[in-house]
C-alpha cells in the first residue's frame, strides 16, 4: 500500500516538475524507511520508469555506485 502512495505522489510530483521548464526529462528518488530506488520520467505522458531495483539500505557499495550512477545521469541533463 505505502508504495502505491509513493508512486501516485511521486508521479504528481514529477508531472509538476515539467510546468514551466524546458527539460524533457526528470529523474526520482522514492523512499520509504531504508528502501529507496530511483528512475526517470519524460514529459511525453508515459509513467514513470524504475531504473534501479528496490535497494533495503542505503550503506553498502550496491546504493553507492547507483547513487553515483543517478548524479551522472544528472548532470547530463
Amino acid at each position: 500500500m505505502e508504495f502505491q502512495l509513493l508512486y501516485r505522489q511521486l508521479s504528481r510530483q514529477t508531472d509538476a516538475a515539467f510546468a514551466g521548464t524546458a527539460h524533457s526529462k526528470v529523474y526520482w528518488i522514492g523512499v520509504i524507511g531504508p528502501h529507496w530506488k530511483y528512475g526517470e520520467r519524460l514529459d511525453d505522458g508515459q509513467d514513470m520508469r524504475a531504473l534501479v531495483d528496490w535497494h533495503d539500505t542505503t550503506h553498502d557499495q550496491a546504493s553507492f555506485d547507483n547513487l553515483q550512477t543517478l548524479s551522472h545521469l544528472v548532470a547530463a541533463l
